[in-house]
């Protein structure tokens, strides 16, 4: 018996333990983030812009969905602490000239330039200025080995096909070849009512994308042209 009552009353106090606990935290206020609004959702998140834009590496970052656990002043932090690396959901400390610290939370999103092709143009073709402009992505959609500089296209032929409106990736291009003096090209003269071609052969070397000199292999006449791709030559006129 005096054992039963042992273990009867070790319940009663692992019980009593228990409901103590939850008493205490009734009793303990919780802190909780709120959505912030208004003239000081504006202030802050322009604040957290602007300190983001001198500590990342983005061109662009934007600001939403801010949450803090106080009332936040019209004015402009004195000063913004960041922990955790955007893009995503970050927390951050404001501080303000009166010495008030606002904590919170501010989702970011990151944004970089990568190049876009302008028009579709096959494999093989030599891209120019007009093929290409830059646009601003959203970092998390950036796919593998986009270019961000339009001087790693343009005047580079294509490894493969690209489709309009689509990002450029550094496997999409590839260094201009070089093509030996006397290689035999097709020479290509063209306008909107007539094409005609002939053969000729290299005066000198060149890479694909240059300007060249060619021996018109049927008059022995030199002409000029664009070597368009290893083995053709668009002539001027």
């Amino acid at each position: 018996m005096a054992a039963m009552r042992r273990v009867v009353g070790a319940l009663q106090g692992k019980r009593m333990l228990v409901a103590a606990g939850v008493l205490l935290l009734l009793c303990i206020p919780i802190c909780t983030l709120t959505p912030l609004e208004g003239a000081g959702s504006l202030s802050l998140a322009e604040a957290l812009k602007a300190h983001l834009g001198t500590t990342c590496p983005w061109p662009e970052v934007a600001i939403t969905d801010i949450a803090v656990n106080d009332q936040v002043p019209d004015t402009a932090p004195a000063k913004i602490v960041v922990d955790g690396n955007p893009p995503g959901r970050i927390p951050f400390t404001a501080e303000f000239a009166d010495g008030k610290r606002i904590t919170g939370t501010a989702f970011v999103r990151a944004y970089d330039r990568v190049v876009m092709s302008t028009r579709p143009n096959r494999k093989g073709y030599v891209m120019r200025d007009d093929d290409v402009y830059t646009a601003l992505m959203d970092v998390t959609r950036i796919p593998k080995g986009a270019l961000k500089d339009t001087g790693a296209v343009v005047g580079k032929p294509l490894s493969r096909p690209v489709s309009p409106n689509a990002p450029i990736l550094d496997a999409m291009v590839r260094e201009r070849p070089l093509v030996k003096r006397g290689h035999r090209v097709t020479l290509l003269a063209e306008a909107a009512s007539f094409s005609i071609t002939t053969y000729g052969e290299l005066k000198s070397d060149s890479t694909v994308g240059g300007h060249v000199k060619v021996l018109n292999l049927q008059s022995k006449k030199i002409v000029s042209g664009l070597l368009v791709d290893e083995n053709t030559v668009k002539v001027d006129f």
